[in-house]
């Protein structure tokens, strides 16, 4: 029986599943993970589904570290915001109601990222953030010099260093991986050979990684994409 926080909004549960349901929702985090554009547009039309501005392929990456972390009974969306037009504001409130906010940054993004980092940073309530992508994998110095908020920042391959980061919160730890940056954390160690060795480590477990879910996909309106529209 696989359960996951769906299950966060029953009322009644079948009394032989109600200590196991109990342990899932404890474990279980809600993740949300966010492609951002260039530029956050002004504003968007009262009551209209954004409009898609970029033709291409859906977050491939965001895709594959959706399934695994669902595969471990998390619970995940993916706001597309470089197809769609999400503004910041729209963003920034949605990951108000999410455990964790996951950003895939690349350097033409670095601006958008830190807008909504600090927005979220000046609030009661906010996610943790978790950054990763090609931005801090190639220039990881520059970005911690930067003024992006985050709690975690990961160098390499997302799908098992998100998955440690929530299982190290739900045991009250703190990570200590070398792909994983805590805070302010340093990045001497990500230099040279373990480059090399974080990527060959990746390889190697390639083939157990849950294939990426098409469900995972979903356009403004929560309706899951066809084969047009990707």
């Amino acid at each position: 029986l696989k359960l996951n926080c769906y299950l966060s909004d029953l009322k009644v549960v079948h009394p032989e599943l109600e200590g196991r349901v109990t342990k899932l929702k404890a474990r279980c985090k809600k993740v949300l993970l966010l492609l951002p554009p260039i530029t956050w547009p002004s504003q968007r039309g009262a009551g209209k589904i954004p409009e898609k501005t970029n033709e291409g392929t859906p977050p491939l990456g965001l895709g594959q570290i959706s399934s695994a972390l669902a595969a471990a009974g998390h619970y995940v969306e993916i706001i597309d915001a470089h197809r769609y037009n999400y503004t910041v504001a729209e963003v920034s409130e949605k990951a108000k109601k999410f455990d964790y906010l996951g950003i895939s940054m690349v350097f033409s993004t670095v601006q958008s990222t830190m807008e909504l980092t600090k927005i979220l940073a000046r609030g009661n309530k906010r996610p943790k953030i978790v950054i990763g992508g090609h931005a801090f994998t190639l220039e990881p110095e520059k970005i911690l010099s930067s003024n992006v908020v985050y709690d975690f920042l990961v160098f390499g391959p997302g799908e098992l260093a998100f998955n440690r980061i929530l299982d190290c919160d739900i045991e009250g730890k703190v990570p200590n991986e070398k792909n994983i940056v805590v805070e302010t954390g340093s990045v001497d160690h990500m230099r040279g050979p373990l480059r090399k060795k974080v990527s060959a480590e990746y390889q190697s477990i390639w083939a157990e990684l849950p294939l990426i879910e098409r469900d995972a996909f979903r356009d403004p309106s929560n309706n899951s994409l066809d084969r047009k529209s990707t």
